[in-house]
């Protein structure tokens, strides 16, 4: 494992976006499963479709992010990996060994991420004494936490524009009781007598 990193190191480097925070931080190491690895552990993967790196899992108020440590002289941190927590599709604990059972944490992305990843596995926590049954339920969490926001801010701007009128064509008094006399709602003298007074 290399270097413990620190986490103003991430927010100096420019990885994070406009109002995005780091949430929690984990010193780890994970294994990236291409699109292309089997699904099947039967199944010899194709070389390349699996890469095990250490780094760091950061997990901000919007999206998550594997980071690693630049070796050597250089200073800084790289992103290596990134997604949006909504394209969380699962989160799973899987337990692995003989006599010692060690939990890995699957997290599996949609298919229509743009990337090329398909699962990430956390196979070891440094540092501190990590419970890995508790990291998968707060990225569960926060995933949820992230969908909800979402879905309240897009309905925010629904409504917004409905209030403003931004770009949304409103019926005139006259468009409407045509709507209404088309729906058998009023009958033609009814319209008439109605539009005269509009």
């Amino acid at each position: 494992m290399g270097d413990v990193m620190d986490t103003s190191e991430i927010y100096e480097s420019g990885i994070l976006r406009k109002g995005e925070k780091i949430i929690e931080y984990f010193d780890c190491k994970v294994i990236l499963a291409k699109k292309s690895a089997p699904l099947s552990i039967l199944v010899t993967p194709p070389p390349d479709s699996l890469v095990m790196i250490s780094g760091g899992l950061a997990i901000t108020n919007k999206r998550l992010l594997f980071i690693r440590k630049l070796g050597g002289r250089s200073i800084g941190v790289q992103l290596t990996f990134d997604c949006s927590l909504a394209d969380i599709s699962s989160v799973s604990i899987i337990f692995v060994g003989l006599i010692k059972k060690k939990p890995h944490i699957h997290i599996t992305f949609e298919e229509s991420l743009s990337t090329d990843w398909r699962k990430m596995v956390i196979t070891d926590f440094y540092g501190v004494s990590t419970d890995a049954e508790l990291i998968a339920k707060k990225i569960i969490e926060y995933k949820d936490k992230f969908s909800e926001e979402k879905v309240v801010e897009a309905k925010r701007v629904i409504i917004e524009k409905g209030v403003k009128g931004g770009g949304i064509k409103r019926d005139t008094a006259t468009e409407i009781l045509q709507k209404r006399l088309a729906r058998g709602e009023i009958t033609l003298e009814e319209f008439h007598k109605k539009v005269q007074r509009t």
